[in-house]
């Protein structure tokens, strides 16, 4: 039995479509894969965006705490700097002259880096780039 034309174009219609069907079916499969693969990468991102969040917020409370303990030993070393002051009449050789200058160097360092952390809590926070 002979097909005819039409039943032999039907049936490579209906071949091509079975063709289709399977190339479309496989780029769907593929774009499910990138779909996902994407997902993946943007719920990393977002964890360690929310770990780097914590971390950041754990280190501005450790600096604000830093920088209460600077201030506190700075007026501390002042206090100590009058005590000496007010006391070298009593002590004997170059040993007030020597505490003294100690104290004012300590001071210096610590002036220092107060006023270094001053300068970094003001500069502006460094902008983050889409490749990092």
């Amino acid at each position: 039995m002979r097909l005819s034309e039409y039943e032999r174009d039907v049936g490579d219609l209906a071949r091509q479509l079975q063709q289709e069907r399977a190339i479309n079916a496989s780029n769907v499969k593929d774009l499910e894969l990138k779909l996902k693969d994407k997902s993946r990468s943007v719920n990393e991102l977002a964890q360690r965006y929310i770990v780097l969040e914590e971390t950041a917020g754990e280190l501005r409370a450790w600096r604000a705490g830093f920088a209460a303990e600077l201030s506190a030993l700075s007026a501390d070393v002042a206090e100590l700097k009058l005590i000496v002051t007010k006391n070298a009449s009593t002590m004997k050789g170059p040993a007030p002259l020597a505490l003294f200058s100690t104290i004012v160097d300590i001071e210096n360092r610590l002036n220092a880096l107060i006023k270094k952390r001053e300068a970094d809590a003001a500069a502006p926070a460094p902008a983050i780039s889409p490749a990092q």
